[in-house]
């Protein structure tokens, strides 16, 4: 039996809501424990560890990376909060494609057209170059998923499913 596995990570590029989400937590947080140590005086450090505690979790879930795992035909796909969580999004069949492309290439044109429900599972950077492959899901709707292989991740999916695989 012919087994690959290949797996790659790619950090997500932090959006500027989760920027300025981060950046009003640290302020709230540091505003209120001051404010609470001249006013509650040790219920003020008691909220102010509290409030710590949830900015160190809302950064650990606004750092996030994609997995994908290659596995004999099957792309798992996992995202991972602050390098220590990890919970799996979705799991396709590559054999089962209709077409896999580059993002902005012609051959994906014709299910840009609204229907096709699209996930982006990219870093989110608008340099690097994004791949895309088309899929029925299990309710009979076609997905579009876009996602950032590198090339030996393409020479798996290839291995797999060598006349959906279009390189331009």
């Amino acid at each position: 039996m012919n087994d690959t596995y290949y797996e790659l990570i790619v950090k997500r590029k932090m959006s500027s809501t989760s920027l300025l989400i981060r950046f009003l937590v640290v302020v709230v947080t540091a505003i209120a424990f001051m404010l609470g140590m001249l006013i509650l005086n040790i219920y003020g450090l008691i909220v102010g560890f509290f409030l710590a505690y949830l900015d160190i979790i809302i950064f650990r879930n606004t750092d996030t990376e994609y997995e994908y795992q290659f596995i004999s035909g099957d792309l798992d796909i996992d995202i991972i909060y602050g390098k220590a969580k990890r919970k799996k999004l979705n799991r396709y069949d590559m054999r089962k494609i209709e077409i896999f492309a580059p993002t902005n290439s012609a051959k994906l044109a014709s299910y840009n057209n609204g229907t096709v429900k699209v996930l982006d599972y990219s870093s989110g950077y608008l340099d690097r170059l994004t791949y895309s492959f088309i899929i029925d899901t299990n309710d009979g709707h076609k997905t579009k998923v876009i996602f950032e292989p590198n090339e030996k991740l393409i020479n798996a999916i290839k291995t797999v499913a060598g006349s959906k695989v279009n390189m331009y």
